[in-house]
């Protein structure tokens, strides 16, 4: 069998995010293959950051596989797989990931570890994967450091980098650029914790959730050391730390986990700062949700958050949502207050259900929010068509296609209806 590996993000009506109101960050992520490499540890975190990518309202994940040259390499003896790109010509990436299995055939090749010397350091986060671990230690980057790897392989790492120290029966070790995750599955938990780390722990939890990873915990894994700029925040204070800091050492997902580690431990005034900085920066629903609940803290008004929204619109009480809605608007202009794929998502499950009427009032609630999305109107258009409202459904198809002339969806619904 022989197919070229092509992470991309798949179409899922429940899934797609269209972000109109803001501009999502992109980086790139580069996982390395090699022949004999071992299937999960490179499809486990490519599953990940292809998910991510799709959840996260922040940050636009380009995932692509990359290897020593443009030929085909085998995985575990049946997977062929053309690489996207060689070392020589691949994007510069913002996350490297290095996968275990046959490692020894990259361990010999030189070019191979300068290339990881010389990407990492220009990387946010350089992720190895089981026996991954050798290709960092053989690059030097390990050195003084805290490590694992697959438990077959702990008594290796030790004996080839004294100077390391290699942790037995931990998932991952976090040393702020460098993180280690031990065997197979351990890659994806260590993923889902650089996705949390730079998009966000709600994003990472969304991640999770769509794979059926239901027993991740960001617990089980060790954070060694905090990245330089978190660091100087917990020291120092936001603003002193942000005063002194290169706008790329701050990465969006520390900062709100920090604020919400804030705001459990009731240090409000430490929080505030940093959601309001994010508020401005990352317009984006989850981070109002948090200022939200820090005015609430402080006993100021807010508006009805995302979660409240949605036990609402389960609970049939639509019309008290609307309502309440433009209220909000008047009341807090600017405002972010639910997620489009939320909302959307919603939808789909209202229709699900044969609750068509409210289906499309959510849908038209979507629209309010997000006018510039051709993801919404499409859906709205989507509601009316399985209603029976043809004259709409066109309508607002329409008006999906002229905010996207590339929608194919609106395309073809409105082909078979002529």
């Amino acid at each position: 069998m022989k197919i070229k590996i092509l992470l991309f993000a798949i179409s899922l009506m429940m899934t797609t995010s269209i972000y109109s109101q803001f501009e999502q960050e992109v980086k790139n992520v580069a996982i390395f293959v090699h022949e004999g490499v071992e299937l999960f540890d490179f499809a486990g975190p490519g599953e990940v950051f292809v998910a991510a990518g799709r959840q996260s309202p922040v940050i636009d994940f380009n995932v692509y596989t990359v290897a020593a040259t443009e030929d085909m390499v085998t995985s575990q003896t049946f997977l062929k797989i053309i690489p996207n790109y060689s070392i020589d010509n691949c994007p510069a990436p913002q996350v490297i990931v290095l996968p275990g299995g046959a490692t020894n055939i990259p361990l010999r090749d030189p070019k191979v570890i300068e290339w990881i010397k010389r990407v990492n350091e220009s990387t946010d986060i350089t992720l190895s994967v089981c026996t991954g671990a050798f290709l960092l230690g053989k690059a030097g980057l390990l050195e003084g450091l805290k490590a694992t790897t697959h438990w077959g392989s702990i008594q290796g790492l030790k004996n080839n980098y004294p100077n390391t120290e290699v942790l037995e029966e931990t998932k991952f070790v976090d040393n702020g650029k460098i993180v280690t995750s031990g065997g197979v599955s351990s890659g994806t938990e260590g993923s889902l914790h650089v996705v949390s780390r730079l998009a966000g722990k709600p994003t990472a939890q969304r991640v999770a959730r769509y794979m059926e990873y239901n027993n991740w915990d960001d617990r089980i894994g060790l954070v060694e050391k905090e990245s330089e700029f978190i660091s100087a925040v917990k020291d120092h204070g936001f603003e002193t730390a942000l005063s002194h800091s290169e706008s790329d050492n701050i990465f969006y997902g520390e900062l709100y986990n920090l604020a919400t580690e804030y705001l459990e431990n009731n240090e409000t005034a430490k929080a505030l700062p940093i959601l309001d900085y994010l508020s401005k920066k990352y317009p984006v629903s989850e981070t109002y949700e948090q200022l939200g609940n820090a005015y609430k803290k402080m006993g100021r008004s807010t508006p009805l958050a995302e979660s409240e929204i949605v036990e609402l619109i389960n609970s049939r009480e639509i019309e008290k949502v609307l309502e309440q809605y433009e209220k909000d608007r008047k009341e807090f202009p600017g405002w972010i207050i639910f997620n489009e794929i939320t909302i959307n998502s919603l939808g789909y499950k209202l229709m699900n259900q044969d609750r068509i009427k409210d289906a499309i009032q959510v849908f038209t609630l979507n629209t309010r929010e997000f006018p510039d999305s051709f993801n919404v109107w499409d859906s709205l258009a989507e509601s009316y068509l399985k209603s029976g409202n043809k004259e709409l459904a066109r309508k607002y198809y329409e008006k999906s296609l002229k905010i996207n002339p590339d929608n194919s969806n609106a395309k073809e619904v409105l082909s078979s209806m002529e």
